[in-house]
């Protein structure tokens, strides 16, 4: 028995080393799956809240408002009204800062990452390290000011001592006292950014308190067991609609993420979502034709079997040589998927590259349990191919009614998804074309971006001056400058800020009662700098502190129908409520990138240098000779701008377009793929369905059949089975059709030109091979009536 299973497993070694459908097979297969467990193991991590080290994952879920343009954290309102409906539910804010901290009043400040969190510790199941979170649970309105430190602040800045508790910190000139250490799972609240410090959301205004009671930026969530989330927001958005008065068109939203900006969040997982449909509509496919390799190969197997029986082999051989079939052809699966694995990780390093950190690696159990799953599969395939096939040998043999039935079923199936394939695929390449050719509002070409980190101290207060203007007219005094001017974020440059702005009717410019308006500090030029339109009225000016410009976006919502003469915003400050002319409207600017919705934005002169700026600098010259002639020009300014980094707006522009960009690539070799495999199975399937069917067409033009006679035989047994194929894989592109459209930008789901041109070149092509290959055979019909 060891001698026939050496000599079996060698045949089957030469066999695989002669066959390319098999390798192409096995590597058709494996790249779809390989890309699926990839993009899934991303998937997994990006939903993971492991970092935040919450025991009781399902206590807690991130809620925030929803309108055609903005994703908003939550009022503390909506949370009181939530909480009378639900007294077991209360609201959790958490926001993150970069404050500055001394280790006591004689040490030098440094920069601390902090987070500020409503509380919540026991219901979410985290255990301090060391000391107790009683203090930082809901702290009632004038306790001591608290806060707990990080596991790795704990050691490096305090070597792991037992006896820090009680101790106190200099953050941002208040004093704090240490009343816990976090657990060593504790990394953070929000996604790639680690605190040193967590303390009470309560005392936030205490420590800044020019700050605003909510801002964007902060993520709100809900405490509590909600068991039904769709009923519950049904529910929920029609009370606070009809008793509340918060917008029609605005609603509370889960997000299935923690510590992720809603907005950000959302563009994740529908690119993660979209790159899982084009993979399963790959997989759908190559497993088909996988499964039409396999079951062609066994037609021939079982002809080999029954010759090897006629020799005197017993039915344990034959059994022994499928089972050695079986196992070595999935191991061989397993073996390229193996090898194009790291392929697949670089892949979806191009297409997200904001989550790079994420590992995408899979353990040998996962292995494992692939390969029993495919040996099951194969074994139960090949157990009905020899159950329900009937093959024949001999001079006399031809394909018998169940392997044409076989054949023609498996090339209808083939046809069929690649025809939806190629299909949808024909739309997501027509919507991520048009998501590249959407105006973003600016022109990146010879734009430089100076950017300087930020101060340590963001609650010092500046009076205004001419400093910014004095800049300004510096550097355009420099020859290699054709333009330049001031903003506080940029385009695409991560950098955002927001301030409470109102209709003169008191409408918050915002989903919410609080207004958390994004806020820009311009110089006059800026528009004009990076190209952006102005659609009506004037830019800002230089000391004209109460006018401002808005977008697009802002005055569609809040002004449609208004003279801009009459166009008015009141400013919140300290003091009170103050007016603010609309000198201007400007186009639309996609600060965030072409797939980022645009929030209602206003725009106000700067006042004053404050360190907090980028200077946007358009060129001709090289960046070495800018960045030079720049440091000399800042040296005499009395703020300090620190780091100096340029950046072409252009590279920005071109990072952040990658990801679509290589999806479109993705997308475009899927249907090269697709199509390419579809025309080579059906050619294969076809020449070997013509070359068994030889001495039967042979028979049939000699008895005087016409060539398009006998085509028209094949052609209706593919069209009948084609037809039944067609309409279960069509109805379910209409049931899923709806999420589609969700992937798709100005492109609706339904062509009816797409529909058409795909239909009829796959056809086509198809009718040409059924014909080419029946008209080889019946020119040579001679030769196989001798």
């Amino acid at each position: 028995m060891l001698n026939l299973i050496t000599d079996l497993t060698f045949n089957w070694l030469k066999y695989a080393k002669q066959s390319t459908k098999l390798w192409l097979s096995c590597l058709l297969l494996s790249i779809p799956l390989c890309l699926i467990l990839n993009i899934s193991n991303i998937h997994s991590q990006f939903l993971s809240a492991d970092y935040t080290a919450i025991n009781n994952i399902h206590n807690i879920k991130q809620v925030y408002l929803s309108d055609t343009q903005n994703d908003l954290p939550v009022d503390e309102y909506i949370f009181d009204e939530i909480t009378v409906l639900h007294p077991g539910l209360v609201g959790v804010f958490e926001r993150s800062i970069d404050l500055s901290l001394k280790l006591s009043v004689n040490h030098d400040s440094e920069a601390v990452k902090v987070s500020f969190i409503s509380g919540g510790y026991k219901q979410l199941g985290i255990i301090p390290a060391l000391g107790s979170f009683e203090k930082l649970d809901y702290p009632k309105q004038g306790s001591a000011l608290s806060a707990a430190i990080s596991y790795s602040f704990w050691h490096t800045h305090f070597k792991g001592v037992t006896d820090i508790i009680g101790k106190q910190l200099v953050v941002n000139n208040k004093s704090i006292n240490i009343v816990a250490v976090m657990p060593k799972e504790f990394k953070s609240f929000k996604r790639a950014y680690e605190p040193k410090l967590v303390i009470p959301y309560s005392q936030l205004k205490r420590i800044l308190p020019q700050e605003s009671n909510l801002t964007p930026d902060t993520f709100t969530y809900i405490l509590g067991n909600v068991k039904n989330k769709t009923l519950f927001l049904n529910l929920l958005n029609k009370h606070l609609q009809n008793e509340m008065f918060i917008f029609d068109n605005t609603e509370l939203k889960f997000s299935d993420g923690i510590g992720v900006n809603p907005t950000h969040f959302n563009k994740i997982i529908k690119r993660l979502n979209l790159l899982q449909l084009l993979y399963y509509i790959l997989l759908s496919f190559s497993f088909i034709a996988f499964c039409a390799f396999y079951c062609a190969e066994s037609i021939k197997k079982q002809q080999e079997e029954t010759i090897r029986k006629l020799c005197g082999a017993n039915n344990t051989h034959i059994f022994v040589q499928q089972i050695i079939d079986i196992v070595l052809t999935s191991l061989l699966l397993i073996i390229v998927m193996c090898v194009f694995y790291p392929l697949s990780d670089s892949i979806s390093a191009i297409l997200l590259p904001s989550l790079n950190q994420l590992s995408s690696s899979f353990s040998l159990f996962t292995l494992a349990v692939f390969y029993i799953v495919i040996i099951t599969f194969l074994s139960a395939l090949s157990y009905f191919q020899r159950r329900w096939i009937h093959s024949s040998i001999g001079r006399g043999q031809s394909a018998t009614t169940s392997e044409k039935v076989q054949v023609f079923s498996l090339l209808s199936l083939l046809t069929s998804l690649a025809i939806t394939s190629v299909y949808i695929s024909s739309l997501v390449i027509y919507s991520q074309i048009n998501l590249n050719n959407k105006n973003v509002g600016f022109v990146a070409d010879n734009i430089l971006i100076a950017s300087f980190s930020f101060p340590q101290s963001p609650s010092e207060a500046f009076i205004a001056n001419n400093s910014a203007q004095q800049l300004i007219q510096q550097l355009n005094s420099l020859p290699i400058i054709e333009e330049v001017s001031l903003s506080s974020a940029p385009p695409l440059s991560d950098r955002s800020g927001f301030s409470a702005w109102y209709t003169v009717t008191g409408q918050a410019i915002s989903s919410g009662k609080s207004a958390s308006t994004a806020s820009h500090r311009v110089s006059p030029h800026y528009f004009k700098t990076i190209g952006a339109k102005l659609i009506s009225g004037q830019s800002v000016q230089w000391q004209q502190y109460q006018s401002i410009v808005v977008n697009s976006a802002l005055w569609d919502q809040y002004f449609a129908g208004t003279e801009l003469n009459q166009a008015y915003l009141l400013a919140q400050f300290d003091t009170g409520k103050v007016k603010h002319k609309v000198v201007g409207v400007v186009n639309d600017i996609y600060n965030e990138g072409a797939d980022t919705p645009v929030q209602p934005t206003v725009y106000s002169v700067i006042s004053a240098l404050t360190g907090f700026e980028t200077i946007i600098i358009k060129t001709y010259a090289p960046i070495t000779q800018v960045e030079s002639e720049l440091q000399t020009a800042i040296k005499a300014l009395s703020v300090n701008f620190n780091d100096l980094s340029l950046t072409p707006l252009s590279s920005l522009v071109k990072n952040e377009q990658a990801p679509r960009n290589a999806l479109l690539i993705i997308t475009v070799v899927c249907s090269s793929i697709l199509l390419l495999s579809a025309f080579l199975y059906n050619y294969s399937s076809i020449k070997q369905l013509t070359a068994k069917s030889s001495t039967e067409l042979a028979l049939r033009r000699a008895m005087g059949a016409r060539s398009y006679q006998i085509c028209y035989l094949f052609l209706k047994l593919f069209f009948t089975a084609f037809v039944i194929a067609h309409i279960v894989i069509v109805a379910l592109f209409f049931t899923q059709h709806e999420k589609l459209q969700t992937y798709l930008f100005q492109q609706s789901v339904f062509d009816l030109n797409i529909i058409l041109i795909v239909h009829l070149v796959i056809l086509l092509a198809v009718i040409c091979i059924i014909a080419i290959e029946i008209k080889k055979t019946l020119n040579n019909s001679w030769n196989h009536l001798t």
